[in-house]
């Protein structure tokens, strides 16, 4: 269930299709005139290591793609609910776009 399974890695072309999302919301916000910069990382715990590299590269604010927000008690079992433990856990203005 949540034990580590070494057959459960990205693959090299998961991996260039996340770093292909990046540059793609990267592009986007440039194209808006915001100064912006992504990363891919790999962790058991992203909302700690978000907020840790956050602080570490100095940045002013986290953008992430979001689903709704789930309010039953189980909601934080969900890995789709990760940019929600970001907002709660860095002090930094945490800005979820929604995806439809």
């Amino acid at each position: 269930m949540g034990f580590p399974n070494p057959w459960l890695l990205p693959s090299k072309q998961e991996w260039a299709q996340q770093r292909d999302n990046v540059a793609a919301a990267i592009a986007k916000l440039e194209a808006l005139g915001v100064e912006a910069s992504g990363n891919v990382l790999a962790t058991r715990n992203p909302s700690k290591r978000i907020a840790a590299e956050a602080a570490r590269l100095g940045c002013s604010a986290i953008v992430m793609a979001a689903d709704a927000p789930r309010h039953q008690f189980f909601a934080g079992m969900f890995w789709s609910q990760e940019p929600y433990r970001v907002k709660r856990r860095t002090g930094l203005p945490v800005h979820l776009v929604l995806e439809q």
